[in-house]
């Protein structure tokens, strides 16, 4: 069934035209007080303006004065009054949603003076008006980082581990691009892994904010933290540029894999396969003004192709169509077909393209409007399982049949256009309209009428611990979600302790989605899509009337969610307490249906009901709605529209500055969050098969999944250039993601997601900073963290109850799949940045838990034991000359430094991925594979060293 019809954009165009939208912020202040340098009295009417920016400000009575939105970054003030020397100071930084606080004292100007005085900001160790944790991370430090892309740097930042901030589910986090949301709702993953959709690629970041504690009332739909990054603009005086390309290849004495050897007979390592091509990495970037146009157009585009072959190696022995026999049990008699090349192959590669090009226009009364379009493109394969379904093919079998394996494509793409005006010296608005499309695919090969494909008894030709021989994957995905959405924020400075901040927001969603299985007509020995399916699968695609898989149930509804908030928060700045208060309201419309009697959620659309008997009977054929008895049959519909959802949500955080090097602050709020759509829509029509629980349906009436969050810390500059931030924090967890059993009248069991799950996290972050100083900066943070629930997994219930026996569901807090007790991070550079640098990051973390299956054994405690620590560092080095206002550049970076096998994931019975006892009571392999290649998995450790050599030339 088709999900998702056009969306009905001639509405949205009209709420657009009639609603005012939130922005999350992108821009921060300066304030300050001019005095004069001998007399210490304030200056009135001093002249305070940015070099080369329609931004400035004169001061009050009082010498103050105040230059609100302005984007991130570094900045020159210029600083004057009549009789005065001008002074100029440099380096004066600016972050999101922060003010930074500029004091400047003027000298009187005397007989031979020099006009004007440079000196340089000093950048506070300690900001006083961070009320929750945040980290604003900008360019010029991402730079000398050894990191690939943002994800990257995310992940260093106290509290989160492997994607999870402070211990929520990975997708309680949003992630957005100039203020705009761009994490796509549909699917429950990490929004910064590699292999998702809307990255901004390093080289295109000004300055990166992460928050991880409780955050404003301007940003929703997320419980555990948002990251906004917001990107460059071209510059109006002068064009930049940058090109540069590397290469590079794992570097280890690590086997590829036992089993697999080299012509001699030994086992082959990464050594023997030393490429610098297997990793390539293209990169540009150029920006300046716009020649022979308005002045004041601007314009910076980036792009990136990286082609990664992976890390994972196979062999291709087997082709797809091959087809073998080893049922014999005499070795000697097997039939064994081999079309394969024999070529070394890996089994994750990762290619990937994007671009970015951005227009703005700075007009000369401030104001300033901006286009920008991103889109990226993947292609890959790795061993992680697509989908949930009992009949999803082991994508690590494929290791010697590797062209069976399924592709994965992912796009996405962003259109943005935001406009930016101050209606006077203390009031401004931004406003936006943005456009998202992001789509993800897995199959073997695109057309399912492909003659490539075969049986998929080809997958069972090997038996008892082999890999695949032949055959390929069977299942086709395709879905796309596209949002659009416009977007206003009015800021006003009210006074000297007021600033007002609010607005609304609005955005609409289209959802598509086509699944299916291939599989045998037992009837035509053919190939068709497997009818059974339409149980699970949220669509089909509609295929031309010639196509012999034409004359399935396709068809459906469409879903169409829309979701609106509005938000009002007030910034209160006294000299003794600094407080952000505020208050969100959110609606969500789901646009779908639910079972209006959940014990006959049927396959039809109409039941009907038995006055006499009183029981509900399900696909009846009303030939004769009145019985013979005088009763009847009451037709009724089976299912109703799914109710919307609104909640409000109060924040408040208050900073303390004890002195001058010492601020305490305290912060509480609500939030919420709809779970993924993914959840909602599943399996729509509500179809159950019969069995024993084969069966899974979405809920479209989920309830937003809440958290209520508070926060203590303390910031402390403990010596010149070196601060320490000390936080505590505890989260309570409610209507999480779960699932519920339910039986219908004809005694057919099926799960249902509802909101059933809680949780808990309890924490403390120690983090120092040391900003750079005599070519030497360095950031350490520690995390302690107890992260608990009674679930990780939206289906545990589901899953313990189709186990035979079942398993009984744990009905207390136990561990969470990503309790990591004690995470360090450590990061150091030395050198002088833009010249020279030596980077190194180190990471540590203790164990994960799991849970102990002893071999032969029962079950151990939920998540009672716990995995090996890992530890890893990673180097940074470049040198950068000048040569006739050129800057190459060539840089070495080494991913996983000493080549530590970090172990990842386990064999259960064991705790270890070095062994398994399953290996000493294994049968005899029916195939081509030994027992010992079986259970050996490299995926299950950290990537080897990775070497990358760029050269890189700048202007």
């Amino acid at each position: 069934m088709r999900i998702g019809k056009h969306l009905p954009f001639a509405t949205l165009i009209l709420l657009l035209l009639l609603v005012s939208t939130a922005y999350a912020g992108t821009t921060g202040k300066i304030v300050g007080q001019v005095t004069d340098s001998e007399t210490g009295e304030p200056l009135v009417g001093a002249n305070v303006v940015l070099e080369g920016r329609s931004r400035g400000a004169a001061t009050d009575l009082d010498g103050e004065y105040l230059i609100h939105n302005v984007s991130p970054g570094s900045y020159t003030m210029l600083v004057s009054n009549l009789g005065y020397q001008t002074l100029r100071i440099e380096d004066v930084r600016v972050s999101i949603d922060k003010t930074a606080t500029i004091d400047a004292e003027l000298s009187s100007v005397v007989l031979n003076a020099a006009p004007e005085v440079t000196v340089t900001a000093s950048r506070p160790v300690i900001r006083k008006d961070l009320t929750s944790t945040e980290v604003n991370v900008g360019q010029e430090e991402i730079q000398m980082m050894p990191v690939e892309n943002f994800g990257e740097v995310v992940g260093l930042q106290a509290g989160v581990v492997n994607g999870h901030f402070r211990g929520g589910r990975s997708n309680e986090v949003v992630f957005m691009i100039d203020g705009v949301i761009v994490t796509d709702p549909y699917k429950a993953s990490d929004p910064f892994g590699r292999e998702t959709s809307n990255q901004v690629e390093n080289s295109a970041i000004q300055e990166i904010q992460v928050v991880s504690g409780t955050f404003n009332a301007e940003y929703g739909q997320a419980m555990s933290g948002i990251v906004n990054v917001v990107t460059r603009e071209g510059s109006q005086e002068e064009y930049t540029g940058n090109l540069s390309i590397g290469y590079g290849d794992y570097v280890s004495n690590r086997s590829l894999n036992i089993g697999y050897y080299d012509s001699e007979g030994g086992l082959k390592s990464y050594m023997d396969n030393v490429n610098p091509m297997e990793l390539q990495d293209y990169q540009f970037s150029l920006s300046g003004p716009v020649p022979g146009l308005v002045g004041g157009l601007t314009f910076f585009v980036n792009g990136r192709y990286l082609d990664d072959n992976g890390k994972l190696y196979g062999q291709r022995i087997f082709s797809p169509s091959d087809s073998s026999d080893f049922s014999a049990s005499n070795r000697n008699n097997w039939y064994i077909e081999q079309s394969g090349d024999g070529e070394d192959v890996t089994l994750d590669p990762f290619r990937k393209w994007s671009g970015q090009f951005k227009l703005t226009q700075r007009f000369s009364n401030g104001a300033k409007l901006s286009y920008q379009i991103m889109r990226d493109d993947m292609k890959y394969r790795n061993l992680d399982n697509l989908v949930y379904k009992d009949e999803i093919e082991d994508p690590r079998k494929f290791k010697y049949n590797p062209d069976g394996n399924y592709w994965q494509y992912g796009t996405g793409q962003n259109h943005i256009v935001n406009w930016n005006q101050a209606l006077s010296d203390r009031t401004f608005y931004t406003a936006a309209l943005s456009y998202t499309h992001n789509t993800y695919k897995f199959y073997v090969y695109e057309d399912p009428d492909d003659p490539r494909y075969v049986s998929p008894d080809r997958l069972q030709d090997a038996q008892n611990y082999a890999f695949y021989t032949g055959g390929q994957g069977m299942w086709h995905q395709e879905r796309s979600t596209d949002k659009a959405g416009v977007k206003l924020d009015v800021t006003t400075q009210v006074n000297k302790l007021h600033q007002l901040k609010g607005g609304v927001d609005l955005n609409q969603y289209r959802l598509q989605l086509e699944e299916y299985q291939l599989v045998v007509d037992s009837e035509t020995n053919e190939l068709i899509i497997n009818p059974l399916t339409s149980w699970d699968h949220n669509i089909y695609p509609e295929r031309d009337a010639e196509s012999p898989l034409s004359g399935l149930p396709f068809g459906g509804p469409g879903f169409r969610p829309l979701n609106f908030a509005s938000y009002l928060q007030d910034k209160i700045e006294y000299d003794f307490m600094i407080v952000n208060i505020g208050v969100r309201l959110d609606y969500f419309h789901p646009d779908g249906e639910v079972p209006t009697d959940l014990r006959d959620p049927g396959n039809d659309r109409y039941s009907y009901f038995n006055s006499a008997t009183g029981e509900t009977i399900p696909n009846l054929d009303p030939i004769n709605p009145v019985n013979e008895d005088g009763s009847y049959n009451q037709w009724y519909d089976k299912y109703r529209p799914a109710e919307s959802h609104t909640q409000f949500s109060p924040r408040v955080g208050i900073a303390f500055p004890l002195t001058e090097a010492g601020v305490v602050h305290f912060s509480y709020g609500h939030f919420f969050q709809i779970p993924p759509f993914q959840y909602l829509y599943d399996n729509p029509e509500f179809e159950v098969l019969s069995g024993n629980l084969a069966s899974i349906i979405g809920n479209a009436e989920l309830k937003p999944e809440k958290t209520v969050m508070y926060e203590i810390g303390l910031q402390q500059e403990i010596a010149p250039g070196l601060g320490m931030n000390v936080t505590g924090y505890y989260k309570d967890i409610r209507n999480l993601l779960g699932t519920e059993i339910l039986r219908t009248y004809d005694n057919r069991m099926y799960a249902r997601y509802v909101n059933r799950d809680y949780g808990n996290v309890r924490g403390i972050t120690v983090a120092l900073d040391r900003r750079m100083s005599n070519m030497v900066s360095a950031a350490f943070d520690y995390t302690f963290q107890v992260a608990e629930g009674n679930s990780s997994d939206p289906r545990d219930v589901f899953e313990n109850n189709q186990s035979d026996p079942p398993r009984e569901t744990v009905k207390k807090t136990i561990p969470l799949d990503w309790d990591q007790s004690h995470t360090v991070n450590l990061s150091v550079n030395i050198g002088e940045p833009g010249e020279w640098g030596i980077g190194l990051i180190g990471r540590a973390g203790t164990g994960l838990p799991y849970t102990a299956t002893p071999f032969l054994q029962q079950e151990g405690q939920t998540n009672g034991s716990r995995k090996p620590a890992h530890y890893n560092l990673d180097l940074k080095t470049y040198y950068t000359l000048n040569v006739s206002g050129l800057r190459p550049t060539i840089t070495l970076n080494v991913y996983n430094l000493f080549d530590i096998a970090n172990e990842n994931d386990i064999f259960t019975d064991t705790g270890r991925a070095t062994y398994t006892l399953q290996r000493n009571q294994a049968f005899n392999v029916q195939g081509y594979n030994s027992l010992n290649d079986f259970f050996t998995h490299p995926e299950f450790y950290s990537a080897p060293r990775q070497v990358k050599l760029t050269l890189s030339v700048g202007f």
